[in-house]
Parts: C-alpha cells; structure tokens; sequence
C-alpha cells in the first residue's frame, strides 16, 4: 500500500487541496488527518494499519519525515505561498480564527502583538523552510539560530525538493498544481472546487511599510530562498519526482 502525504503548510492553500485533490480520490474512510501531535501517531499508524494494504491519503501539519514512522511506503507533495504573504495571512488568521467553537491556541498572543512581534519569534520564522527540511531542522530552528542550523536547514530543504517531493506547487497556479499531481499520481484533480480560505480583513502586502516588509524579508531569508529555488526547479522542469515510493528506512 501507499500513503499519500500532503504537507500541509499552515496558510498555503490546504483545504483547496484537500476538496480538489485529495477527496475526489479517496473514500472518506481513507483520508486521515494528522495535526502533528506525538499524542495522535498511534491512532494514526493503527488507522493505516487498518486498511489492509489500500492506499491512503494523510494530510496535515507534519514536516518532512513522517514516512519514517508509517507502516507503508510513502509520497511527498506540498504546496508553498509566496513567503511575506503567508507570514501576513497567518498573523490575521490567527487573530480571527474562533469560530465553530474553535479558539487558535495562539488567537489570544497575536491580539496582543503588533505583526513584527508576533512574527519575530523564533516558531514563527522560515515555516516553510523547516517544514521541509524535516522534524529536527524544524525544532532546532522554533528555538533560536546560530550553531549552523540555517545553512543545515537549507541543505535538507534543497536536497528534499531534489529528491523527496513528487509535486510541489504554489499558491498563485492552483490549478496548475493539480494538472501536475493528477498527471505524477494518474489522479482526478480539480482546478475550481472552491476558493482558499481567505482572511477579510488583512492588509495586501503591497500596503505595509516598506520598513515591515524589509524586517520580514529579513525574519524569513530561508523561507524566500527555499521558495525562490523551488519556483526555480518548476519553472525550469528540473523538479523529478523520485523513482520510488519512500519507506520507513529512508531518510
């Protein structure tokens, strides 16, 4: 069996990708969504377990190397937004989300911080980079920098999209994605089922301070290098999905 995952990365366009991606190709009983928590991996791996050797879509919050703790083969395939923009999008979504009863863990800090501060924190900077790189980059790095991890975090982050990833796609060419990953996967994709969820009330990034988007181009210098390649590989062909499914032994 396969277990197809979708790194969701948070503000990069997850629930289009779920209704027109993934759930016009998996029966409900198949699609399993994974948070990230150490709490829900057992519940997780018994639920693929379960499946007797039909495939299954996992989709979620979880970096690079979650195949390692899968009873199953696995394939990448994400979808990355332009770095500033996603910083800003999460900042208002943060603030706004509480609805359906849903609180964002951290609705309460982003309403008491202006934009810089809630996204200078170390947790909150090169998302999409450590994301990528994997779980130890991306702990290593939500505790501060130096000691290397930026150029290592880069390293895992490049070598990833070489040679991990079926299908990374962006934001702004949707529908360019899923003509990609229908093709890579021989999957039925939609490109219109619906817009992204989007946040009224935030300012375009065109509208912010020349001074606010240099201090975030500067909190974020991984995450444009790492999309800035990407964007490179995709627009260049020289993205090449991996000749084979990933086990629990790859790294």
């Amino acid at each position: 069996m396969t277990a197809y995952l979708f790194t969701h990365i948070p503000k990069a366009a997850g629930s289009w990708v779920r209704r027109n991606c993934v759930e016009p190709n998996f029966a409900p009983e198949d699609m399993i969504h994974f948070g990230g928590s150490a709490r829900q991996l057992p519940e997780v791996r018994r639920a693929v377990a379960a499946r007797r050797g039909r495939d299954v879509a996992i989709w979620g919050h979880f970096v690079y190397g979650f195949h390692r703790l899968l009873p199953a083969d696995c394939r990448y395939f994400t979808v990355m937004r332009e770095p500033i923009d996603r910083v800003v999008s999460y900042y208002y979504f943060v603030q706004e989300t509480k609805i359906a009863g849903h609180h964002h863990p951290e609705r309460d800090l982003a309403l008491s911080q202006t934009l810089l501060e809630f996204s200078a924190r170390p947790s909150a900077r090169d998302v999409q980079a450590r994301y990528l790189a994997g779980f130890v980059h991306d702990r290593l790095l939500a505790r501060g920098r130096g000691f290397g991890r930026e150029a290592a975090c880069r390293r895992a982050a490049f070598s990833h999209l070489d040679h991990r990833y079926d299908v990374v796609g962006f934001q702004d060419d949707l529908p360019g994605f899923a003509a990609r990953l229908a093709d890579t996967y021989s999957w039925t994709c939609h490109g219109d089922r619906g817009r992204t969820w989007t946040t009224d009330r935030r300012p375009d990034v065109e509208e912010l301070s020349d001074d606010t988007v240099a201090e975030l181009r500067r909190l974020n210098v991984l995450d444009l290098e790492v999309y800035g390649e990407a964007r490179a590989k995709v627009a260049g062909r020289t993205q090449r999905p991996p000749t084979h499914a990933l086990t629990p032994a790859t790294s």
